[in-house]
């Protein structure tokens, strides 16, 4: 069983509404924004797959899951999405694909929303979401349209007094609180599932609104307000609690909208402020001339004195996914090299070939970096290698040092699925279908059908053996009566690429069907 935990802060195939407009307002984060996902799988056999695709130009690129095995029989995979860059976004996990969502900096737009962030004490409250992981205390970010009002506030206290005999009035004890309404959605609403995380997140014991803790006010729950009839986009307003006496609370994976923990400064989080430029003589193991980066913490400062400075490091990144599909233009890689304390940089090259010189950028607190231009398109599995020679360090502990960085790219066919008026006669009509994916050869694959009659199943090689919906457990494809297939049918790669034949199968049916979800078994 796998369930993606209703804490994440983007939403999975949320509403069942067949009639309302649906809501514009599409989900925004900032790229410093940490959006973590969390999935939880219990007695399931088969690894997660997760991708970040880009909307724009369907390129998928692959989640590196961090796993927790909780027990035997429990699973948690989890992963902080941050630094994306501007773009529209979706993410697919395990065939499930989120709302849309936009990753912007434009401050006009981030403007219009506040930071929500939470967290609990403890893994005792919840079942479905895991806050306190290998014994690091995680903080998730939910970025919404909204905010608070000046006209929203309230004043609260809590006092007993005492009435003299000559009718003074004497205050024996005081205790006051200031509420806010906190308003969820701007002019244009949001969808109601916005509210019902909302709600959710208040369940929490810390939450935090751009920065600032609040807490729920008694039973306070989100109250809508529709802005207008047949249109699925609200208004919410809920009244909160400011909480001025904040204590201390220091979160493993990031701060608190940029700043300490809980809003205060906890002294083993200070971090520099700029960067420091090593003018005093050799403390440890750090050196006359060596760089103290801005935003470099207390204990690094003594971890890079008392502990021996690492190792040189280059790295590739690869701007597209590393599985691709056939036919699809290559993209660039971006090198980053740091010499940590190395000699100059001699020579770099790439795939092999001193003629193949790599060129990098002048040095910048001994980081450089270099753009390798890719050309034409993935016709087969590529791999991309690249050298890097330093030299000695000026003090002779540090020999000469060759660094070695490689990027491989696997190659796929797409299928295809989705329905259909017609029966596909094309590679235009198949590559049309709404859904599709990379063919890894035997396997599960998912998609999902709204209101269907007609659907088309188009692989490149290999059998259906098994073709279930959610609501219909027996297999669509020992239906003769319904399903036919496979047909043979040629299909072109991407960008018009060469084409292959695929093996296609139609379910018809007599009627409209309700929307759900196909799993495809293939042998």
């Amino acid at each position: 069983m796998l369930r993606i935990s209703p804490f994440t802060p983007l939403f999975f195939n949320p509403s069942t509404d067949r009639y309302g407009m649906y809501s514009r307002y599409i989900q925004k984060f900032a790229p410093t924004d940490q959006i973590l996902i969390e999935v939880i799988t219990v007695s399931e056999k088969n690894d997660l797959s997760g991708y970040v695709i880009d909307a724009l130009t369907d390129v998928k690129y692959p989640i590196a899951w961090n796993i927790w095995a909780m027990n035997d029989t429990t699973t948690l995979y989890y992963h902080t999405l941050t630094g994306l860059d501007n773009g529209y976004y979706k993410v697919e996990l395990n065939g499930n694909l989120s709302e849309l969502f936009e990753v912007t900096d434009d401050q006009s737009k981030l403007a219009q929303t506040t930071l929500v962030q939470y967290s609990m004490k403890d893994n005792m409250q919840r079942t479905d979401c895991v806050f306190i992981i290998e014994g690091k205390q995680y903080l998730f970010d939910f970025r919404v349209p909204g905010g608070f009002k000046d006209s929203d506030w309230s004043f609260v206290v809590d006092n007993e007094q005492f009435k003299t005999p000559d009718g003074d009035v004497i205050e024996l004890f005081s205790s006051e609180s200031t509420l806010k309404i906190f308003t969820l959605g701007n002019a244009e609403g949001c969808p109601v599932w916005y509210a019902e995380l909302l709600n959710r997140i208040l369940s929490c014991n810390y939450v935090f609104f751009n920065g600032k803790r609040f807490v729920r006010n008694e039973s306070s729950v989100p109250e809508l307000n529709q802005i207008l009839e047949g249109l699925n986009s609200y208004v919410f307003k809920i009244s909160l609690h400011v909480i001025f006496n904040n204590t201390k609370i220091k979160f493993d994976n990031q701060y608190v909208d940029g700043t300490p923990s809980g809003g205060e400064q906890d002294s083993a989080s200070f971090r520099l402020s700029r960067n420091i430029l090593v003018t005093a003589p050799q403390t440890g193991y750090i050196k006359t001339g060596d760089i103290l980066p801005q935003g470099m913490s207390y204990e690094d400062v003594f971890v890079a004195m008392l502990e021996k400075q690492s190792s040189a490091r280059l790295t590739g990144r690869l701007s597209t996914a590393n599985e691709v599909e056939y036919g699809m233009a290559k993209g660039h890689i971006t090198y980053t090299a740091n010499r940590n304390g190395q000699g100059v940089m001699k020579k770099s090259f790439y795939d092999g070939l001193e003629s193949n010189k790599l060129i990098f950028s002048e040095e910048s607190g001994g980081v450089q970096t270099a753009k390798r231009q890719l050309t034409g398109l993935y016709l087969q599995n590529e791999t991309y290698t690249a050298e890097v020679v330093y030299s000695a360090s000026s003090d002779g502990q540090l020999p000469e040092l060759i660094l070695r960085d490689s990027i491989s790219v696997n190659v796929q066919r797409k299928w295809f699925a989705g329905i259909c008026n017609t029966v596909p006669v094309s590679s235009a009509d198949v590559r049309g279908l709404l859904n599709s994916g990379l063919y890894s050869g035997p396997g599960t694959y998912k998609f999902s059908v709204d209101r269907w009659k007609m659907i088309a199943i188009c692989i490149p090689s290999g059998t259906i053996k098994d073709l279930s919906l959610t609501a219909y457990p027996g297999n669509f494809i020992e239906d003769t009566g319904i399903t036919s297939g496979p047909m043979p049918i040629s299909v072109e790669g991407a960008n018009g690429s060469e084409a292959i034949e695929y093996k296609m199968w139609i379910v018809k049916t007599g009627g409209f069907n309700d929307p759900d979800i196909f799993t495809i078994k293939v042998e």
